[in-house]
């Protein structure tokens, strides 16, 4: 214990590094009484043995003194049953509930009876314990505000007539997307149903878009290209597959996004003009897509595919709405955030210093958005430079 200093030693955890607090104790003893030699007794440093320690404590007298001394078990892994997981994107390892995660997280620094050693604070390496924290509510003052709250998707299960929800094999472009991510869950394009590679597979646009059925006729924007770039994943992550759109007009407005379309339509991807009207399921699980042949007459026409993925649009989030006092914050109709002026001040809400960007305020691909989010961090920098000279 004694240090290259005459008169300084060290004990505890400076020596040992993280230990158990008897270990610490112990060699803080020994630390204090080496010091107490060096003042008093200095012939008899170091050579003298040390006293003989204290007899062990009963343990159960020290429980009893305790009387807040806890144990708490780890919570087991749960996971989804076999038979449950077959035709569905739900999750294997389950989730913990809030109380779950709040009980496990005390667990966390629950070393049988904590004696604020403060070692868990030293060798947790995202510094994430804070011993002193207690719950607090924070009341920031701000000058200005920009609202990035983003958009919700349509919810599929309101066209009820294209299956949603009842057949296993009908998705949404979020699951395909799932499916197709590196980390996807099957580590291949399968349907839900049975495990089957699909072979033949269509994707429905505008699902929640340009439809007053569900009292949304705006053009979502981004869910034509999306749609295209799955189809063209799909094609390399299976070559054989027939791959079908079927589309009321292809809006291929941004820059390259023409040439992206047609690279498509040039590797196989077949597109049909036609609002599809309803989809059954065969006894085989595959489905019966019911259309109007726009190019052919409108006539109505029947096609079967393994796998059918519903491209739904963009809707509002309207938790943004309940920020501010009742009615404060203008919106339009659908209602996203509504810019007072989108030409001339894109970003500006009918709140004073308050902006918006992205798609908080309107369905936006990505380039778009970050246009427009640059525009409200723009407007917003102009308003607090203005607010400031007028100090």
């Amino acid at each position: 214990l004694e240090t290259n200093i005459p008169g300084v030693f060290a004990g505890g955890d400076v020596v040992s590094g993280p230990a158990s607090v008897v270990e610490a104790v112990n060699a803080g003893v020994r630390a204090a009484e080496y010091i107490h030699r060096f003042l008093d007794e200095k012939e008899q440093y170091p050579g003298a043995p040390l006293p003989q320690p204290l007899p062990v404590v009963d343990r159960d007298q020290v429980l009893k003194r305790q009387k807040q001394y806890r144990h708490v078990e780890p919570l087991a892994r749960r996971e989804l049953p076999l038979a449950e997981r077959r035709g569905n994107f739900r999750e294997v390892e389950q989730p913990l509930s809030e109380e779950q995660a709040r009980l496990s997280a005390g667990r966390c620094l629950d070393c049988g009876g904590c004696s604020e050693c403060g070692q868990c604070v030293k060798a947790c390496p995202a510094e994430a314990i804070n011993l002193n924290m207690s719950e607090r509510v924070e009341e920031v003052r701000a000058e200005t505000v920009i609202l990035a709250t983003g958009f919700e998707l349509f919810d599929a299960h309101l066209k009820e007539r294209l299956g949603y929800g009842r057949f296993p094999n009908v998705i949404n472009a979020m699951q395909m997307d799932r499916i197709l991510a590196p980390t996807r869950p099957y580590n291949s394009v399968l349907r839900p149903s049975d495990g089957k590679s699909p072979a033949n597979i269509a994707f429905v646009l505008c699902v929640g878009s340009r439809d007053a059925t569900v009292d949304n006729r705006r053009c979502s924007q981004v869910c034509c290209m999306y749609s295209i770039k799955q189809a063209q994943l799909i094609m390399g992550a299976l070559p054989l597959a027939d791959i079908t759109i079927y589309y009321i007009d292809i809006r291929a407005f941004g820059k390259g996004y023409e040439e992206f379309y047609e690279q498509a339509r040039g590797m196989g991807v077949y597109f049909v003009k036609g609002r599809v009207a309803r989809i059954d399921q065969n006894d085989d699980g595959n489905l019966l897509v019911y259309y109007e042949d726009i190019e052919g007459g409108g006539v109505p026409q029947r096609a079967e595919h393994d796998l059918v993925v519903l491209s739904v649009g963009l809707m509002p989030n309207t938790e943004v709405l309940r920020f501010f006092a009742a009615g404060q914050l203008a919106s339009e109709a659908l209602p996203f955030v509504k810019e007072v002026d989108a030409d001339l001040q894109p970003g500006r809400t009918s709140i004073e210093g308050v902006f918006v960007a992205g798609a908080a305020s309107a369905p936006r691909d990505i380039p778009d958005t970050v246009v427009h989010s640059g525009a409200a961090a723009a407007q917003a920098a102009a308003y607090l430079n203005q607010a400031r000279s007028r100090k």
